[in-house]
């Protein structure tokens, strides 16, 4: 059983999938401030700040294997609270600044859409 501080590399998945942890351990899972990214192939995630029994908790810096990057709080492995998203594509950039809940967009932030092809706008986003 993992208890205490260290780094771990495992290949759990077949082909492409490897997970690379470094940070503390409570009971045999990420608890505590560390680093894990998630190597898929030629694509990783990477995510840097608070774990609470193997989830992301609290505040950290989230990015996806499309670049997404968050930044803010998270509970139970979700967005949750303040927070801030950007989002990179083909066509467009969305920036988003403000509160999350349960991994979506929820209450009041600033939304921010640029085109890639026309003028960008900016949106004050209300939930509910």
């Amino acid at each position: 059983m993992k208890h205490g501080d260290g780094a771990n590399v495992t290949g759990i998945e077949e082909h492409t999938k490897e997970f690379i942890y470094d940070g503390p351990y409570r009971e045999d899972k990420k608890h505590g401030q560390g680093q894990l990214v998630i190597k898929l192939g030629q694509r990783q995630e990477k995510y840097c700040g608070f774990f609470e029994n193997d989830l992301y908790h609290g505040s950290g810096v989230h990015v996806n294997q499309l670049g997404d990057i968050y930044e803010g709080d998270f509970e139970r492995g979700k967005r949750s609270g303040i927070g801030k998203l950007k989002q990179t594509r083909k066509e467009f950039t969305l920036k988003y600044a403000g509160e999350f809940a349960n991994g979506e967009f929820d209450g009041q932030g600033q939304l921010e859409l640029i085109s890639h092809t026309s003028a960008e706008s900016s949106l004050p986003v209300l939930n509910r």
